[in-house]
């Protein structure tokens, strides 16, 4: 399930995925958007910050918050996902 946080920022719910499967789901998201940009002509770039839940945490405003640090690290570094299980 996917949900717009706000301006250009989503968050992506994939229960009962392991860490490895979202990582396959988030390199396939970014893989598709760099194919659609150089398609189009216009270089498109994403960050992608990734928290993998235990299945029992229920604090989804944490998750969110870590997610968005996540992210932002991936930014500061230029790897592009960040992943924290």
């Amino acid at each position: 399930t996917a949900y717009r946080i706000g301006g250009d920022e989503f968050a992506l719910l994939l229960p009962e995925t392991t860490a490895a499967e979202a990582r396959a789901v988030i390199e396939r998201i970014a893989e598709s958007l760099v194919d659609a940009g150089e398609r189009a002509g216009t270089p498109l770039r994403a960050s992608f910050g990734v928290v993998v839940g235990d299945g029992a945490t229920t604090d989804a405003e944490r998750l969110l918050r870590e997610a968005d640090a996540a992210m932002y690290e991936a930014k500061r570094t230029g790897a592009h996902i960040h992943f924290v299980a």
